[in-house]
């Protein structure tokens, strides 16, 4: 009788994470359908300006689709200056690239992240300029 008991504890702790792992998987399964894992990078270049400059951009739509969500990041840019990310001509937000002695991060590396934004058509241009306007990196969402 007693290792009945056993047995069928045992049986039912198995169903109950073959369940949970069962739960998991739908919900991975929505979040795909729902474009929220569906993540688009795209390069950024150097310009003649900052040729060792490099970079990437990322979309990724958020849950439900309506809105995405942004994330700009550069590399070896001009250490300790603020730039700004202009998305389709215009400014959506700055970037305080590391200056030199920084600790934990290279010097001219920085990132930006947004979200909520609307969703951004393949084909818009995306630039990163110092204060005076001149471009650090440059690319073209696909």
């Amino acid at each position: 009788m007693l290792s009945k008991l056993i047995r069928s504890r045992k049986n039912r702790r198995q169903n109950a994470s073959t369940l949970r792992v069962d739960v998991q998987q739908l919900e991975f399964r929505v979040l795909l359908k729902a474009g929220a894992l569906n993540t688009f990078s795209d390069p950024l270049v150097g310009s003649a300006a900052f040729p060792a400059a490099k970079g990437n951009v990322r979309i990724r739509p958020e849950l439900g689709g309506a809105t995405v969500s942004l994330t700009v990041a550069v590399e070896n840019g001009p250490p300790g200056a603020t730039v700004t990310v202009n998305l389709g001509g215009v400014a959506v937000g700055t970037i305080a690239l590391a200056p030199v002695g920084a600790i934990g991060v290279a010097p001219g590396n920085g990132g930006l992240m947004l979200t909520g934004l609307a969703p951004i058509a393949a084909g818009t241009p995306i630039t990163v300029t110092t204060a005076a306007g001149t471009v650090v990196v440059s690319g073209v969402l696909k």
